[in-house]
């Protein structure tokens, strides 16, 4: 049992032995909650596996029922570098929605940023480096104006 981070060694080891004598997650829980040793149901099964060398069943997803899971999906946007920040500006010109990403140094988004608040990107979804953006700007952004203030989300 390496990861006890919270968990006391008389709480691994009454874990121990009511696996040992084959008690069920659900009784352990209720053994240790009579001792005055509870601890979170998630750390409870973790460790119960272990003592009982289980592992965690695959796909559990699939057995909750669809109104209690997760409305959406998580996708984690793409790890560009290690020091890379992040920023994105949203907003609309002549009625066209039009959103800008960049990624890159908090100096360089600050001066690209200076430049994409004046004029919007030429496409209407761009994601680009600072770097590059800096660079070039005509090549990438609009000689015209955005509808209103574009909104900024970093």
């Amino acid at each position: 049992m390496a990861k006890t981070k919270g968990v006391s060694k008389r709480q691994i080891n009454a874990i121990r032995s009511y696996a040992r004598k084959g008690y069920s997650a659900n009784k352990i829980q209720q053994k240790l909650r009579q001792r005055h040793i509870g601890m979170r149901r998630t750390k409870l099964l973790h460790y119960v596996r272990q003592a009982k060398h289980k592992r965690a069943r695959p796909h559990v997803q699939k057995h909750i029922p669809r109104e209690y899971r997760r409305q959406t999906t998580y996708t984690p946007a793409p790890k560009i570098g290690i020091f890379a920040k992040q920023i994105a500006c949203y907003g609309s010109e002549h009625g066209k929605s039009k959103r800008i990403q960049m990624f890159g140094s908090g100096r360089q988004l600050y001066e690209a940023m200076q430049i994409v608040s004046k004029h919007p990107p030429k496409k209407q979804f761009l994601t680009i480096s600072s770097e590059a953006l800096l660079e070039s700007p005509e090549e990438f952004l609009e000689r015209g104006h955005w509808d209103a203030r574009p909104r900024v989300e970093s």
